[in-house]
């Protein structure tokens, strides 16, 4: 990275660099010659104007056009009640759902005891957590949260749910551990399938259509939640040509969290805890199945006679950063033992997952929230 420092503040940001064991290199000045300049040693190797910096490359005229895209809806197979819970097993084993923990621990999670919470908990350790939690200065209580959101299957629908669903779940990650929702910032990560219309891209203007919805649900979220982006990327161009076929990854938009814990002692994992806790869900959405794990795994088991099409989730802002703030205020007070968030599988998983990490069970009635026909989602505790 490069950034500019005033000359004043070198000296304090070179301090801040050692503390962080970052190595941050002088390497230039501002001037007001007009021109870029780089040398190595006495040789000139780069003189570029800054004219054409900015104005020598003529900017794109591209258009988008947005058709809602139309899906055979789900069919729903006709079973018993003893036969959910087969369903559940099958659900569990979806590459999306299933146990990352042969990959996790492929790489070093534990640098210099520094994480709290880490990517497993529980009794065995393999209790998947919703957002890590450090504590970056040895001996001090506050901490840094960071956590992630992804939902690339929505984009088969609509790209500005996909969008809002990935800042959403990076937001409840976080929150699900009881990070300071005054100090939270985002990294916006695009990875997308080219968006300009051409011969080898005759589907562009869709392509582009669905890059300026993600992008505004990427402004209607993060202003909703008062979720500054500092920082992102974008990749625009991940396609390629399979047996004469050409493969377009789907539109993605990765968004990472970090924030700001005030006490890692008073941290929150996901897994249950005592035996007679109380289990509570938080928030609703209602019959929003398009696009989800278990529409996906309908499909694919009928060869693709079911769908994947319905309504899928809205993001209510609003009550969310509500509920969300009652939440964190209640793990503050230590009310809270344990908290999941609902995504991949919903209810469902969630609870299969906090019962991983107490190596029990628990009893679940789910007569109460689904007498006004809802699905269930949002956040677990307990």
């Amino acid at each position: 990275m490069t950034i500019g420092v005033s000359t004043a503040d070198c000296e304090a940001f070179e301090k801040l660099a050692v503390l962080h064991e970052v190595e941050a290199t002088a390497v230039g000045t501002f001037t007001d010659s007009g021109s870029f300049i780089v040398r190595f040693g006495e040789q000139t190797v780069a003189d570029l104007p800054i004219s054409f910096l900015y104005d020598g490359c003529p900017q794109l005229q591209l258009e988008s056009e947005w058709i809602p895209p139309i899906h055979e809806p789900i069919i729903f197979p006709q079973v018993n009640a003893n036969e959910f819970g087969e369903i559940l097993c099958r659900l569990m084993a979806r590459p999306n759902v299933a146990s990352k923990e042969w990959w996790v621990r492929s790489y070093d999670h534990e640098v210099i005891a520094q994480s709290v919470i880490k990517p497993f908990g529980g009794v065995n350790h393999d209790a998947p957590g919703d957002a890590a939690v450090i504590a970056p200065i040895q001996g001090q209580t506050q901490g840094a949260v960071i956590s992630n959101g992804i939902a690339p299957r929505y984009s088969d629908i609509d790209a500005y749910a996909m969008a809002a669903a990935s800042i959403d779940e990076a937001l409840r990650n976080a929150v699900c551990v009881g990070v300071d929702l005054d100090l939270i910032a985002g990294l916006d990560n695009f990875c997308w399938p080219d968006p300009v219309e051409s011969a080898k891209t005759p589907d562009g203007r869709y392509k582009l259509a669905q890059l300026v919805r993600a992008n505004r649900a990427l402004d209607d979220i993060c202003r909703a939640y008062n979720l500054p982006c500092i920082s992102g990327k974008d990749s625009m161009k991940n396609d390629a040509i399979l047996d004469g076929k050409k493969i377009s990854v789907p539109p993605t938009l990765l968004f990472s969290l970090i924030g700001n814990h005030s006490d890692v002692r008073k941290a929150v994992s996901s897994d249950f805890k005592n035996v007679g806790d109380h289990i509570y869900l938080l928030g609703e959405t209602h019959q929003e199945l398009g696009a989800s794990e278990l529409a996906f795994m309908f499909r694919d088991e009928s060869n693709g006679r079911s769908g994947i099409g319905g309504t899928i989730p809205e993001i209510d802002a609003k009550r969310n950063l509500s509920m969300y703030r009652s939440l964190t205020a209640a793990m503050g007070a230590g009310l809270v033992a344990s908290a999941h968030d609902c995504s991949d599988g919903g209810l469902a998983t969630t609870v299969a997952e906090c019962c991983f990490g107490c190596d029990s069970g628990s009893i679940i009635d789910i007569s109460p929230i689904t007498s006004d026909c809802s699905r269930i989602s949002g956040t677990y505790l307990s």
